[in-house]
């Protein structure tokens, strides 16, 4: 028999890996998931100076635009809830919408139909001070981040 003190041990080691920009982030979402999202907002946690990951959420996307209120308000709060029973709420959050486009339909279709969702979700998230660093949209193979997409105009006639 074999004994193995607890001295003998190597202590555990976490890689880390710097992500540099809007496509890396794109790239990552696969391998934070264990998956490929399709039809889904994913929230992801952001922790500390370094923006380390932590909490995920995926949920379908509503095919009722009235709906997206309530949801968006729903995923920031239950983001912003994940931590705390380690006493580590998010610092901030990263948006992924993942749409692919319907048949006769382009990405930037896609991407301007879902402008309004990942607008609701900035603001549920920052009025929880969880302010989203990036908000992107992916579809049909293609980004866009929304930090370069102009916000609808909400000016009334």
């Amino acid at each position: 028999m074999t004994q193995h003190s607890e001295s003998s041990r190597q202590p555990s080691t976490t890689a880390q890996v710097t992500l540099r920009g809007p496509a890396e982030l794109v790239d990552s979402l696969p391998y934070l998931l264990g998956y490929h999202p399709d039809d889904s907002v994913v929230l992801v946690g952001l922790h500390g100076p370094s923006g380390r990951f932590g909490g995920r959420l995926r949920v379908g996307i509503p095919a009722a635009e009235g709906e997206w209120p309530e949801l968006a308000e729903q995923l920031a709060d239950c983001l912003r809830g994940s931590g705390v029973p380690r006493g580590d709420s998010p610092d901030a959050a990263l948006v992924f919408l993942c749409r692919d486009p319907a048949a006769g339909e382009s990405g930037r279709a896609v991407m301007e139909r879902l402008r309004p969702l990942a607008q609701r979700l900035r603001t549920a998230c920052g009025a929880l001070d969880m302010p989203v660093y990036e908000a992107l949209c992916v579809s049909g193979g293609r980004y866009w981040s929304g930090r370069c997409l102009p916000l609808p105009d909400q000016r009334k006639p």
